[in-house]
């Protein structure tokens, strides 16, 4: 009889530990997951911004052409802009990469474009998409402004041509491992003035 309390005892103390073991490996396995998860997230990186374009929209009206040349012959460089620039096309790319060691969701990511340093746009977000390890997923932002909502500096290189600096503010991950990056500066050529537009567009 006492053998075989003893027996019961020793398995149902067998029984605990081994729950015991189970519970605790499930709970090292679920934690452990969450590190890797966690870690992945933190290693999302956004690359510098590629510029796709950067390209006024020119009024197909023959009389604002025609001021607008008028402006030139007086010298009013900005003031034929003004005319004939509806606004400007922004197209710019970057590339979201996964260089942790699980696939992460990337929820729907939010990015400012920042032209000389200055914010020109409130977030624009772009859809979500699982980014698998060493891994890439190219994000587009497309944007349409108007010359009176970009900087001097800007409108001068769109209307003159020279260099913009380039670079968008992003935000991207799922939920509580969301985080911000600032990426690096991007310098775009613009080639074609607007002078040379103006003068192309208008009658012979």
């Amino acid at each position: 009889m006492d053998f075989r309390h003893s027996w019961h005892r020793f398995v149902a103390s067998v029984s605990r530990i081994t729950r015991g073991l189970l519970v605790a490996l499930v709970l090292i396995g679920v934690l452990g997951l969450l590190g890797a998860v966690a870690y992945s997230y933190s290693r999302l990186s956004v690359s510098s911004p590629r510029v796709v374009a950067i390209s006024p929209s020119i009024t197909d009206d023959i009389q604002s052409l025609v001021r607008a040349g008028s402006d030139l012959a007086n010298g009013d460089l900005l003031g034929a802009a003004g005319r004939i620039i509806e606004g400007v096309d922004f197209d710019v790319e970057v590339d979201i990469s996964n260089e942790g060691v699980l696939p992460v969701y990337v929820g729907t990511s939010d990015h400012v474009l920042v032209l000389n340093g200055v914010e020109v746009t409130t977030s624009k977000l772009s859809k979500g998409d699982w980014i698998g390890p060493d891994s890439t997923s190219t994000i587009s932002v497309e944007v349409t402004l108007l010359l009176t909502e970009l900087p001097g500096a800007v409108v001068l290189g769109i209307v003159q041509g020279g260099l913009i600096d380039v670079r968008l503010e992003s935000r991207v991950g799922w939920g509580i491992f969301s985080k911000t990056i600032h990426t690096q500066v991007t310098r775009f050529r613009i080639t074609e003035s607007v002078e040379s537009i103006v003068r192309g567009l208008l009658p012979n």
